[in-house]
């Protein structure tokens, strides 16, 4: 044999033969890119059964946990105290990247002594059985429990400090209800879940009173009733409906999913004193329905023919605030 060939057939062995490091996987979204320690990052990203991840903030190993299924994965990173504006950094599998520059805006504040745990934020607020629902908390150390509505869930929960982020799953026969949380002997509401397919409650009066009063009888029966009274001051033109001398006030406390195409349900969660509810897509109406439960509304609609990306926008007792942006894919 050529001793050319021969030594071009032995590269080509020993190539066959060096093991493949780790698979290649490719970055989707970041978000935020800027918060204090103490705060959860997310990192989206596309890759077939990774095994090992991790995430440093400017060189700080952050503590994280990954979640998702198929090639769809996204990893949940607290930032760690003490860390310093710097590259973000992913590695999966051995394969590390910078993903984004982050922004640290300081410390998270550190109250002295005990303060009492809260719920900040659950997302989504509507999905079906068996998809996955992220909870941000603030609260001591301790063992959390999840129910949707008295059905309970598995949860996980990872944090460092008095930040927490619980990993749960909506429980198969959960109905649209409460989302409770119990942490560090506290139950905590985390607002109404909707379960796709089972309606929420019907939204209760914001001023309820007692039973209305039947129509006054005529104090002065007669065969005849009288004709009705002129107007005592006529005038070329009636009035104008009288403005809203106190207009009602709008907490915006949530908006899910904040993406979507034409058709998609969108869940707005409110505060609100009363009056007609809608949502319009910057502009475009959307027809509304309205549920609530303990004083708290959800406004739910569908993306209307003609919306384009933009600010959704609330109505509630005459006040007009923005939801949050949503993307029209």
């Amino acid at each position: 044999m050529h001793p050319h060939r021969s030594s071009w057939l032995l590269a080509g062995c020993l190539l066959l033969a060096v093991p493949a490091f780790g698979q290649s996987w490719s970055l989707d979204r970041v978000t935020p890119t800027r918060g204090a320690a103490g705060d959860v990052v997310a990192i989206a990203f596309r890759a077939t059964a990774p095994r090992e991840v991790e995430v440093d903030f400017a060189g700080t190993q952050a503590l994280s946990t990954l979640h998702g299924s198929g090639d769809q994965r996204f990893v949940l990173a607290v930032v760690p105290s003490g860390v310093r504006s710097g590259s973000l950094r992913l590695s999966v599998d051995g394969q590390r990247r910078r993903v984004a520059w982050f922004s640290v805006s300081g410390s998270a504040a550190a109250a002295p002594g005990w303060t009492a745990p809260r719920v900040v934020s659950m997302r989504p607020l509507l999905g079906e059985p068996g998809d996955p629902v992220t909870l941000e908390l603030e609260g001591g150390p301790g063992p959390v429990r999840v129910d949707f509505g008295g059905t309970p869930a598995v949860a996980t929960a990872a944090g460092q400090g008095r930040s927490l982020v619980v990993t749960t799953t909506v429980p198969w026969g959960a109905q649209s209800s409460q989302v409770s949380v119990e942490l560090g002997g506290a139950r905590l509401s985390a607002g109404v879940f909707q379960v796709i397919g089972s309606p929420l409650p019907p939204a209760p009066n914001p001023t309820p009173g007692p039973t209305p009063l039947p129509p006054a009888p005529n104090p002065t029966p007669g065969p005849t009733p009288l004709p009705p009274a002129p107007n005592p001051t006529p005038g070329p033109n009636p009035l104008p409906p009288a403005p809203n001398p106190t207009p009602g006030s709008v907490a915006v406390l949530g908006m899910s999913p904040s993406a979507g195409p034409v058709d998609t349900i969108v869940a707005v969660v409110l505060r609100t004193s009363g009056g007609p509810i809608t949502l319009d897509f910057d502009g475009v109406p959307a027809v509304t329905r309205v549920y609530g439960m303990n004083g708290q509304v959800s406004a739910i609609a569908r993306v209307p023919a003609g919306a384009s990306s933009g600010t959704l926008y609330v109505t509630a007792d005459g006040v007009r605030v923005p939801a949050g942006y949503f993307v029209v894919q």
